[in-house]
Order: C-alpha cells, then sequence, then structure tokens
C-alpha cells in the first residue's frame, strides 16, 4: 500500500532539525513500519530494504537511528537496533 507524504512533514520542527540524509532514512522506516510503526527488521535487513546497491556502512545507519531517536521521531530500545527482534518503532507514525 502506498503512504503519500504529507506535505506538513518537511515542515515539521522535529524533522527540520535532523540532517536531509536522515530525513530520507525516516522515510524509508515509516515505508517499513508495520500497523503500530513497529520496525522489526535489524540493521543489515533495513539497509538492504532502503538502500539496495548503496554503499552505506552499517555505522552510518546506526548513527542516523540515533539520531532520529534523539528528535523524537524514532524509539529505540537499548539505545541502537542492532539485531533482528529489537523493534524500533516509527513515532508520529504517517507523518
Amino acid at each position: 500500500m502506498l503512504y503519500p507524504i504529507d506535505q506538513e512533514f518537511f515542515r515539521s520542527e522535529k524533522v527540520c532539525d535532523v540532517k536531509p540524509e536522515h530525513r530520507l532514512l525516516y522515510i524509508g522506516l515509516n515505508s517499513l513500519a508495520c500497523k503500530d510503526g513497529g520496525i522489526k527488521e535489524g540493521i543489515t535487513g533495513i539497509r538492504i530494504k532502503l538502500f539496495p546497491g548503496d554503499c552505506i556502512p552499517i555505522d552510518d545507519l546506526r548513527s542516523g537511528i540515533a539520531m532520529l531517536g534523539i528528535a523524537g521521531l524514532l524509539h529505540v530500545p537499548q539505545g541502537i537496533v542492532v539485531n533482528k527482534g529489537n523493534s524500533i518503532r516509527v513515532l508520529d507514525w504517517r507523518l
């Protein structure tokens, strides 16, 4: 199912405070999230699904996820998602 990005997304203070590449990551994570905002994929699964063919280091993804957590856009249990099953949750679901 396709969820268009609301125009207000780019005007949100939380979103404006993060780097452009982290905004792209957030939009991608939003597309992976289930109905309640949870993401079951681990960091490698996230990279494969969101950035296939791109050479994005895992540490950069971890950093981006951490920054989105600090910005209040994600709930990140235990700091940063590492393994499948350590579910992160998109907050403000479907901005």
